[in-house]
């Protein structure tokens, strides 16, 4: 706990009992790390909102792509990439990718010692914990899933996404989990979503993302996305998720998600 708060974050549980990470407030804050006082998740539930969000195209996109390539977009605490390496289990999809993006360091290094050596657990024991509970899987499998592909490069954790060449039609699964566009504007600008729409690959993709902004949304029409705007998770504004045309569209993979007794 004390390690987070040397970055410039408080350790805060949410109403489901999980955690999450508030920036601490500074008036010498710098634009590549921002301190506003923003929270990571919903005060309804850190665990909750991300399997909301990003659940159904998760696990939807595992079951259907031999090897999808993922794209998460602020690793946090790595609710994502834990979720993600838990429903992996689930469907025993072995061949999936995943770049994770994060400009704070020492956020990425905290994960990578969580996933390969097991240090530093708190609180990632407690994310996994949840994990397995909610979807009947061994600690041990999503952890050993998670160093698995933290060794064979097939989990990497990046720095500043503004400054990595995103390469076109790379990704078949977006989660776009940055924090808010006041506090990190370049991550929610028209140019960068122009380029993250760019990478999406043309003929199987979806994106999802907390946040239901204008330019997000223009973006993913201007594309030709099939796009469901959908209630935020715990009274909080629109969430969004998109998909290309072709495959199954969001709302339906959503509904098979929720059909399956998950209830978040």
């Amino acid at each position: 706990m004390q390690g987070f708060q040397k970055m410039g974050f408080d350790l805060e549980q949410t109403a489901d009992l999980s955690w999450t990470l508030r920036m601490q407030k500074s008036v010498d804050s710098s634009p590549l790390e921002p301190r506003s006082g923003e929270s990571m998740h919903h005060s309804g539930g850190a665990f909750s909102e991300t399997c909301y969000i990003y659940g159904p195209q998760l696990e939807w996109g595992l079951i259907h792509h031999p090897s999808p390539k993922i794209l998460s977009i602020g690793l946090g605490l790595g609710y994502v990439e834990i979720l993600n390496a838990t429903l992996a289990v689930v469907t025993k999809n072995t061949q999936w990718k995943l770049d994770s993006f994060e400009i704070v360091e020492g956020l990425r290094q905290e994960f990578f010692e969580f996933c390969l050596n097991n240090k530093n657990a708190h609180p990632y024991h407690d994310i996994l914990n949840r994990m397995s509970q909610s979807f009947s899987v061994g600690v041990d499998l999503i952890h050993q899933e998670l160093k698995s592909a933290i060794e064979t490069n097939r989990l990497q954790l990046h720095g500043d996404l503004t400054k990595y060449a995103l390469q076109k039609s790379d990704y078949q699964l977006i989660c776009q989990d940055a924090f808010s566009k006041k506090t990190n504007p370049d991550l929610w600008s028209d140019e960068f979503l122009l380029n993250l729409i760019q990478a999406c690959d043309e003929k199987f993709c979806s994106i999802a993302s907390y946040a239901s902004l204008g330019p997000l949304k223009r973006s993913v029409k201007a594309a030709g996305f099939q796009l469901y705007v959908r209630p935020g998770f715990h009274g909080k504004r629109n969430c969004t998720m998109a998909t290309t045309l072709g495959i199954l569209k969001p709302e339906e993979i959503i509904q098979q998600f929720d059909a399956k007794l998950r209830t978040f």
